[in-house]
């Protein structure tokens, strides 16, 4: 690895935290952070789903998504329940209150997206979700 990639590779870490922590802050009053919040976006977005299905969307191990939904569990914004097509499998769907606080995730996430992109033009914003989006393809 050159320096040049190695100092990439820094920003991007740097990057990161910054984006992560401008989401931490924008959903405090939410009680959800930057590792959880996506959760309850998925669950709304498929409705009811498999455990597993979490899993297979984050890319994060089955015990790490088996304690951020127990916390979620904990907080009232999901319900566990038996799978019927798979006895050995839960379904995830969010509780009232889960449902109720969709919007307002929605919108800590476009404001934490904001604040992360305050420094770029429209045009740079495009181009650099573009590019993300690029690197992101497998």
């Amino acid at each position: 690895m050159n320096e040049q990639q190695e100092s990439n590779l820094k920003w991007l870490a740097k990057l990161t935290r910054e984006y992560q922590k401008s989401l931490d802050q924008a959903l405090v009053p939410l009680r959800l952070n930057s590792s959880n919040y996506y959760f309850i976006m998925k669950i709304h977005d498929f409705g009811r789903l498999p455990q597993e299905k979490l899993v297979s969307l984050t890319g994060l191990n089955g015990s790490n998504v088996t304690r951020t939904v127990q916390k979620l569990i904990d907080q009232g914004f999901v319900v566990k329940e038996k799978n019927e097509q798979d006895r050995r499998g839960f379904l995830l769907a969010l509780t009232g209150v889960g449902e109720a606080i969709y919007g307002q995730v929605l919108v800590a996430v476009k404001d934490a997206q904001a604040t992360f992109y305050s420094n770029l033009s429209e045009e740079e914003q495009t181009i650099f979700e573009q590019l993300l989006g690029k690197l992101a393809e497998e």
